[in-house]
């Protein structure tokens, strides 16, 4: 599998990973707020081979980063 981090906002390829908790690690710490508050949009592009099997993002891409409760991050597969 491969897993591009991709800029919500810009649409801009941000990164990429070949392991999910790379992924996952990475799009929590864009996720996290910063000592503003603020935080950076991004979504996760899953692919199998060349073909694209699944786009993460928004709430379900939370869950998956941040888990169910605190400290808890949970798989996708």
């Amino acid at each position: 599998m491969l897993y591009e981090m991709w800029h919500v906002e810009t649409a801009n390829l941000m990164d990429d990973f070949d392991d999910e908790a790379e992924a996952l690690d990475a799009a929590r710490a864009y996720l996290t707020p910063d000592e503003h508050g603020l935080v950076v949009d991004v979504a996760l592009m899953v692919y199998d081979g060349d073909h694209r099997i699944r786009s993460i993002q928004g709430v379900e891409l939370e869950r998956l980063a941040f888990g169910a409760s605190p400290g808890e991050v949970r798989q996708s597969a």
